[in-house]
C-alpha cells in the first residue's frame, strides 16, 4: 500500500492518478473525504487526518510500505514533515519520496527553498528509504493568470524570469514510477519541462496557440509584492513568493534535466502542448 499526502491537491492528484493508472494500491491522506470523492473513485482508498494529528498520521501509515509526502505550501512545512517522518518511522515505512522544490536549501534566505532543504534533510537523516523529487514551477500555475490573458491579452512576470516550466502531470507520472519502481533510493531528481523559458517565450507560445497577440510584461519585485498584498495574502506568504521570483530572476529554475523522460519513459511535455491541452480556459 502506497499513502499520499496532499492528495487533493494540484500535484497530490495526478500522482494518484499515475498510480492508480499503474495498478498500485493507493490510499489518501485527506482532511475532507468530501472533496475526494474523485478519488475514491479511481479506486484510492481514504483516511481522514492532517499534518497536526499525529493519531491520524499513524492511522493512515498503518499497512503503507511506501509513500509520497506532500506538505501544504503553508508557514509550518518544516513542523508537518518532522511529524511525517517521525510517523512513518514509527509506523515502519520502507520508502518516503518527499516532493520538495528546485533549489531546495537549508540556508536559503528564501522560506520555500529553506523549508523544503530543511525537510529534505530531516529525511536523509531520518534512517528510511527516501527519494527527493525537486519540480520547478508548474504550468499549470499559468492557468490562475487565464483571466488575465483571455481578458487583457497579457502575460505578466517579474523582471528577468526564467523557469523551466514543468507539467504536474509529469510530476504525477516521475513520482510514480520511483513510487513503485526500484533503484531510485537515495536519489535526488530535478524534474523540468524541455526548455528553459522567459517571459517573452510564454507570451510567444499564447500566441501561437490563441491566433491573437499576448503581450509579456515584466514588473519589479516591489510592484508584485504590492500587487500579492492588495490580493490580501499574508505577509510572510507576499514575502515567500517574491522571494520565488528573485530565484527565478537568477535562473535558479532554469536548469532543464531529462529526469521526466528518464523515470516515466515519455518526453517531458512542452509548453504549446500544455497550452494546446487546457486551450479552453485562456481562449
Amino acid at each position: 500500500m502506497i499513502l499520499v499526502t496532499g492528495a487533493t491537491g494540484t500535484s497530490g492528484r495526478e500522482a494518484v492518478k499515475a498510480l492508480r493508472a499503474l495498478g498500485a494500491p493507493v490510499r489518501c491522506l485527506v482532511r475532507d473525504p468530501a472533496k475526494a470523492a474523485d478519488l475514491s473513485a479511481m479506486g484510492a482508498g481514504l483516511a481522514r487526518g492532517d499534518f497536526s494529528d499525529s493519531a491520524s498520521l499513524s492511522a493512515a501509515l498503518e499497512g503503507c510500505e511506501r509513500a509520497l509526502l506532500i506538505a501544504p505550501p503553508d508557514n509550518q512545512i518544516e513542523r508537518h514533515e518532522g511529524a511525517f517522518i517521525g510517523a512513518a518511522r514509527g509506523a515502519g515505512v520502507k520508502l518516503v519520496v518527499k516532493l520538495s522544490a528546485v533549489n531546495a536549501d537549508a540556508a536559503s534566505a528564501g522560506y520555500f527553498s529553506r523549508a523544503h532543504g530543511r525537510g529534505e534533510a530531516a529525511l536523509r537523516a531520518s534512517g528510511l528509504g527516501f527519494v527527493i523529487l525537486r519540480p520547478t514551477f508548474f504550468m499549470q500555475n499559468l492557468l490562475g493568470s487565464a483571466g488575465m490573458i483571455r481578458e487583457r491579452a497579457i502575460v505578466v512576470e517579474t523582471t528577468g524570469s526564467v523557469k523551466a516550466l514543468v507539467d504536474v502531470r509529469d510530476v504525477g507520472a516521475a513520482a510514480a514510477r520511483v513510487l513503485t519502481g526500484a533503484g531510485h533510493e537515495g536519489e535526488t531528481y530535478t524534474l523540468t519541462g524541455p526548455r528553459a523559458l522567459t517571459t517573452a517565450d510564454v507570451a510567444a507560445a499564447l500566441s501561437r496557440a490563441l491566433g491573437r497577440t499576448i503581450s509579456p510584461v515584466e514588473v519589479g519585485f516591489d510592484e508584485f509584492r504590492g500587487a500579492l498584498a492588495g490580493m490580501g495574502l499574508p505577509a510572510w506568504l507576499c514575502d515567500a513568493i517574491t522571494d520565488l521570483q528573485r530565484m527565478f530572476a537568477n535562473r535558479a529554475a532554469a536548469e532543464v534535466t531529462d529526469a521526466v523522460s528518464r523515470l516515466t519513459g515519455s518526453p517531458a511535455t512542452t509548453l504549446d502542448q500544455f497550452i494546446a491541452d487546457h486551450r479552453g480556459a485562456f481562449a
